[in-house]
């Protein structure tokens, strides 16, 4: 279960890359509430933000930054493509086809990323996910428990 958690969360983090630019400038906050809410409102930036963060910790070199942009870039396109077909599909989705298509673009975006980092780099970048993945774990956990107490 933890791994299909996972598996999910990584998707999320790599379809806010994709969709980074197509959101628009506020995230998908209503207008009043921009400044406060600024990636509330929307997983797949707050993904992507993620993503980002760890990214930067990796202290890539020019040449990996110039890679990784020409990577986002791509996927991107693959993000559009696949939203605008997941949206065509209307209130009938074919789930299980929507996964396979989901998890085929994770999966390229993430081999893309391991193609472009050393081995040490790598290695990095799957420790540094793996705890980022788990404080946003407890911090959805110790939100979920003051939602329930009343509290917030």
């Amino acid at each position: 279960m933890k791994k299909l958690a996972l598996s999910m969360i990584l998707v999320g983090a790599t379809l806010g890359v994709a969709f980074a630019q197509a959101a628009g400038p506020t995230g998908g906050a209503p207008a009043g509430d921009q400044a406060k809410a600024k990636h509330a409102g929307n997983p797949m930036k707050r993904m992507q933000k993620l993503n980002q963060e760890i990214l930067k910790e990796l202290k890539l070199t020019p040449e990996q930054e110039t890679q990784l942009k020409d990577l986002q870039t791509k996927m991107q396109e693959k993000g559009k493509e696949l939203a605008a077909k997941l949206k065509e599909q209307g209130a009938t989705p074919d789930k299980k086809a929507n996964r396979k298509e989901l998890m085929a673009f994770r999966k390229e975006y993430q081999d893309g990323i391991k193609a472009i980092l050393t081995t040490d780099q790598q290695k990095q970048y799957a420790d540094l996910m793996k705890k980022k993945l788990e404080d946003l774990n407890e911090k959805r956990e110790e939100a979920g428990k003051k939602a329930k107490k009343g509290g917030g």
